[in-house]
């Protein structure tokens, strides 16, 4: 329940909004105040009322109205019937006063009585839909679904090049504790209804609430019978608050047994019991009897989106309007394959867009909170820390955690000197409109400086322009009039390189800029990047140089290695008469 002070504000700046609209919809101003009174006080028992009593925190409360209908914000069971509720109960105020002009001279026809009881049948109406609704959303999450989870697609990963699992399909979370009369007891199970997570505690209740030397360790059980595992992480907190001392509780992750991918809820269970240490003592969020709603709330919630996005992001109302946010995450299972090392030379690009808000800010460690806003899809990874005075090995291992959790792609650094070309996936790039929006805005000339050294905001360019240069990206040999190449690299390039690509198409005319171009088509796969691998020939010995052209090397890395330009390297190393170049 929001504060007293807090709630007579609320509640009587509702009563005055309803006020205000009952008189802008034709209520009498000066007459009929009484009826319009009462009109008004009615839809505020009914919409504000159960707000002041089901929201905690004034914080809650507001954003609940501001995202009731945005498609990214997850409502509990109460929300949604809170929300819907009011809705059916204001449209149904308004189309019952559609009869106060008939002709019918009916008593019922007077004012304001259609609209009370259009508010009172419209509530009523919308908490039969509203429950409906949520039996059967609830009823659906007990449903087998199988979801594909990341971003990989069928060539190996899409951004990280790794292939996934689907998610493991997540039967229900179960709370249990150790009650000193009646031994351990389940105090909290999600689903309900579902009679295998239940049934789950009478195989398990021993591990759940093990010896003392058990605590604090994560294992796991497998149920055949019940065709599931168990994932345990149980807990003892030891304080002289306590009856007998000590405090124990399990928060149980089942998982279906069929799934080979039942590790990766491992780290969340043990995330999960870790957050409940903490808030358990700082505010005896188990054992306090208040909080016993907001601990059903949590499992809840966290079923829900765990089952459904694979993340959830829980926001725990505690004492004194204090906010606590706990984050889950699943985590693609690479079953002991490390991802491969960044890079200096590497470009990482945000795969999906992050608002970095304050609040997201300080939960970060202090290396993330400085490089993380230096990630704009142009830095390489070197240039983010000569930016940063860092050491690039500090930023390379911030980028590859960023990379291991599919945050960020990595796209080779742009230079003028590289040959690109055109992949199939360009076709599917035409069709779909939210990247060709998200493109358009991403590739335009960011600004431009007048004369007086203000900023000239650019046009967003036409997409036929864009699609036209990314098609005009294709294999084609560089050769002068006479058949003779114009020099050693051009004789193996299979393209135009962006340099002599820019100068004949002029992308900056179009409101165009060719870097970002590039960098967007990398990303999202609608370019390849070719580049010329050198072979060495002879024996290497114990030359270094010779021993990394091995056909794996390309000349670009070769080249940032020895701090040499690419076209000087390949001068050097094709006077040697010991190599032979691909272009792949």
């Amino acid at each position: 329940m929001l504060a007293t002070l807090t709630a007579a504000k609320y509640l009587t700046l509702s009563f005055a909004i309803f006020y205000t609209f009952a008189v802008l919809f034709g209520a009498p101003f000066f007459s009929d105040i009484i009826a319009t009174t009462v009109l008004a006080a009615t839809l505020t028992l009914v919409t504000a009322l159960p707000a002041v009593l089901i929201f905690d925190s004034e914080e809650k409360f507001l954003e609940v109205l501001l995202l009731a209908f945005s498609a990214d914000y997850t409502k509990t069971t109460k929300e949604s019937i809170y929300i819907l509720t009011s809705i059916f109960a204001i449209f149904g105020a308004w189309a019952a006063a559609a009869v106060h002009p008939l002709d019918w001279d009916r008593w019922w026809q007077r004012y304001p009585l259609p609209s009370l009881a259009g508010t009172i049948v419209g509530a009523f109406v919308g908490l039969i839909i509203s429950s409906l609704r949520s039996l059967i959303r609830k009823s659906n999450t007990n449903k087998p679904k199988r979801r594909p989870f990341a971003t990989g697609d069928s060539i190996g990963g899409r951004f990280g090049h790794y292939t996934f699992d689907d998610a493991p399909k997540l039967l229900g979370i179960l709370l249990a504790e150790f009650d000193n009369r009646e031994g351990p007891i389940i105090r909290h199970s999600v689903p309900k209804g579902n009679d295998k997570v239940e049934a789950t505690f009478a195989f398990t209740k021993s591990l759940i609430i093990p010896k003392p030397s058990m605590f604090r360790h994560s294992f796991s059980l497998t149920v055949n019978s019940l065709g599931c595992k168990v994932l345990m992480f149980p807990v003892g907190i030891d304080h002289k608050s306590y009856e007998r001392g000590r405090f124990t509780f399990d928060m149980s992750f089942i998982v279906d047994m069929t799934s080979s991918a039942e590790t990766m809820y491992e780290p969340i269970v043990q995330k999960c019991a870790e957050y409940l240490i903490e808030l358990e003592m700082e505010y005896n969020f188990l054992t306090n009897p208040k909080y016993k709603t907001h601990v059903l709330e949590v499992m809840e919630k966290m079923f829900v989106d765990l089952s459904t996005r694979g993340e959830s992001v829980i926001e725990v109302t505690l004492e004194d309007d204090k906010i606590v946010s706990l984050y889950f995450k699943l985590c693609p299972l690479y079953r002991g394959c490390e991802p491969p090392e960044i890079d200096y030379h590497m470009v990482p690009m945000f795969i999906r867009e992050v608002e970095l808000t304050d609040r997201l800010v300080e939960k970060m460690d202090v290396l993330s909170q400085k490089i993380i806003p230096q990630i704009d899809g142009i830095n390489t990874v070197r240039e983010i820390a000569i930016n940063l005075e860092l050491d690039p090995s500090l930023v390379a291992r911030c980028v590859r955690n960023l990379h291991f959790y599919e945050c960020v792609s990595l796209v080779p650094m742009f230079l003028y000197y590289n040959t690109y070309v055109a992949t199939e996936r360009v076709h599917d790039f035409y069709k779909n409109r939210n990247e060709i929006n998200e493109c358009l805005e991403f590739v335009k000339i960011q600004n431009a400086i007048a004369e007086d050294g203000s900023e000239i905001p650019m046009p967003t360019p036409e997409f036929s322009d864009v699609f036209r240069l990314y098609l005009s990206m294709k294999v084609a040999q560089n050769e002068t009039a006479d058949g003779v190449p114009e020099d050693y690299l051009s004789s193996i390039q299979c393209g135009k390189n962006i340099g002599d690509w820019t100068e004949e198409e002029n992308p900056r005319a179009k409101g165009i800029d060719e870097h970002r171009l590039v960098q967007f088509g990398m990303h999202h796969q609608f370019l390849r990047k070719l580049s010329v691998y050198p072979i060495c020939t002879v024996n290497p010995g114990n030359n270094s140089l010779l021993k990394a052209c091995n056909g794996k090397t390309s000349l670009d890395e070769l080249s940032l290695q020895h701090n040499v330009d690419p076209r000087k390297m390949y001068s050097i190393l094709y006077d040697a008469q010991k190599f032979e170049f691909v272009m792949k």
